[in-house]
């Protein structure tokens, strides 16, 4: 696919220029604390003519970016997620790099932030399966409260080890918590190790509550961090669900409805003349569902959430044996599709959709769907 814009403004912007336009598509403030998007590497003094649009930053696309005199290369996952201590010869990515730096391509990532934002890659596919009242799967409005018990001169080291998760994030605000002093009380039985306080006695103990906005997203690794930071053997903590917050239009996945029932086998035939690759279903292909949920990606770990949203079907990637087996404990019918091909998909429909934000904003900039890079698997 090829988004060239006739109207060719006197003057080229530059990857500076561009940098806002890329945040107010996809705000870098929605990506998970894990995450790492943005500007990669770059000058951001660069003229930008044309831009390569992919899932990875790879020598092939690198290549091809080069190959069709694109300046920037932005990509969907990015260049840099893990830790790295060393870039040598002997790795992909020096070459990535090289290439990039020696032929000035500056590479700009847009991962969770572009799969939760308004006009992102899950609001696309819903778009195009013809949901209605279409809503995040996970809204960026699902928090829950956490509360914990711990002694006075502990409380100040787990929050920030819970805030490094991204636990008591509020909007561009984080490392956000309440803490209220209290007594704590306890009888370590027999066969206990307490930290604090004496054995067969009832102890009291200054200690602090403390309270943090958790996305739900994210509950399950905080409270495994919370356990293994937390000093006590038993860790008493709490979680409540919050009640009040705007509804979201931003979030992972999205869910809606079916003007009226559809066969799955319809949807999946639907499915197959634009997306590639190996698909599999769980649940009865003559099945007709009205409810249904998409989520790019890996989205095994939202099964349970999925149904208990209602959905009667769900379509995502990278489904392990077991949790198909909790999909159908719940009665929800998977259809599963390579990681790959369903985000080069939703790709093929943001690229007119980013190439008209960038002529809005009055910068006219050719956006160019990589041809060249392919899924790691392929069918036999």
């Amino acid at each position: 696919m090829y988004c060239k814009l006739a109207d060719r403004g006197e003057c080229l912007p530059t990857l500076e220029e561009l940098l806002p336009i890329f945040s107010e598509f996809a705000p870098q403030s929605l990506a998970e604390p894990w995450d790492n998007v943005g500007l990669q590497l770059g000058d951001k003094r660069s003229k930008i003519n044309r831009m390569l649009l992919s899932l990875n930053a790879t020598q092939e696309t690198i290549e091809e970016a080069i190959q069709k005199k694109c300046e920037l290369l932005f990509t969907h996952h990015p260049l840099f997620l893990e830790d790295i201590n060393s870039i040598v010869n002997t790795s992909a990515l020096f070459d990535v790099i090289k290439d990039a730096l020696a032929k000035n391509i500056g590479i700009y990532s847009a991962h969770t932030n572009l799969d939760k934002s308004e006009q992102g890659i899950n609001k696309v596919l819903a778009d195009y399966l013809e949901l209605k009242k279409i809503e995040p799967l996970i809204a960026d409005t699902d928090f829950k409260k956490l509360v914990f018990f711990v002694e006075t001169k502990y409380s100040k080291k787990i929050i920030e080890e819970l805030a490094l998760l991204g636990a008591g994030k509020i909007g561009q605000y984080s490392n956000a918590s309440f803490r209220s002093k209290g007594v704590g009380t306890f009888k370590p039985e027999a066969g206990a190790k307490p930290a604090v306080g004496e054995k067969g006695v009832v102890n009291e103990v200054g200690e602090e509550r403390v309270e943090m906005l958790v996305h739900q997203s994210i509950l399950v690794n905080v409270v495994k961090k919370l356990i293994e930071t937390h000093p006590y053997e038993e860790v008493a903590y709490d979680i409540y669900p919050i009640e009040g917050i705007k509804k979201s239009n931003v979030g992972l996945g999205r869910i809606g409805d079916f003007s009226s029932q559809k066969r799955i086998c319809d949807i999946i035939a639907d499915l197959r003349q634009n997306v590639d690759g190996q698909i599999s279903v769980l649940g009865n292909p003559e099945k007709k569902v009205r409810r249904a949920a998409i989520l790019a990606g890996a989205g095994a770990s939202y099964i349970e959430q999925t149904g208990a949203k209602g959905a009667e079907l769900f379509i995502t990637s990278d489904v392990k044996y077991h949790e198909a087996q909790k999909a159908a404990e719940i009665g929800l019918n998977l259809i599963i599709l390579s990681h790959f091909a369903i985000e080069k998909f939703a790709l093929n429909l943001l690229a007119p959709l980013l190439a008209d934000k960038l002529n809005k904003s009055g910068y006219s900039v050719d956006v160019i769907i990589s041809e060249k890079e392919s899924d790691v698997w392929f069918e036999n």
